[in-house]
């Protein structure tokens, strides 16, 4: 009777484990949703595919716009330093998804500035 108790318990503990681990799963998703409904409406609404939060890193300064608002922070110099480093540790396989991306975006703003004029 008191493996029964024990193996009762230790089932209800695995069940609120992943009971939990499953609502955070479900409230990422959810999260993502409404960024990515705020970004389309962003963009069919006003013409503008903008995130509330943007955030660029400029000629050694941390730019951060959230909703509507701009800051601007100093990267000191052990940051640069340590990104450097993880920068070249990465796999190339890493590596060129982020060169991708750059390039991506760099030739969707040329073909729509071309479009528009």
């Amino acid at each position: 009777m008191a493996k029964e108790t024990r193996k009762g318990q230790r089932c209800k503990r695995v069940r609120l484990i992943f009971l939990t681990w499953i609502m955070s799963v479900y409230l990422l998703i959810m999260l993502a949703g409404f960024i990515i409904a705020d970004y389309n409406s962003r963009r069919v609404g006003f013409g503008d595919g903008s995130l509330r939060l943007d955030i660029s890193a400029q000629d050694g300064e941390l730019i951060i716009n959230a909703f509507g608002r701009e800051k601007y922070f100093e990267i000191p110099d052990e940051v640069e330093k340590w990104t450097g480093r993880a920068w070249h540790i990465l796999p190339p396989g890493v590596k060129a998804i982020f060169w991708m991306y750059e390039y991506e975006c760099e030739a969707s703003a040329q073909i729509t500035k071309q479009i528009n004029d």
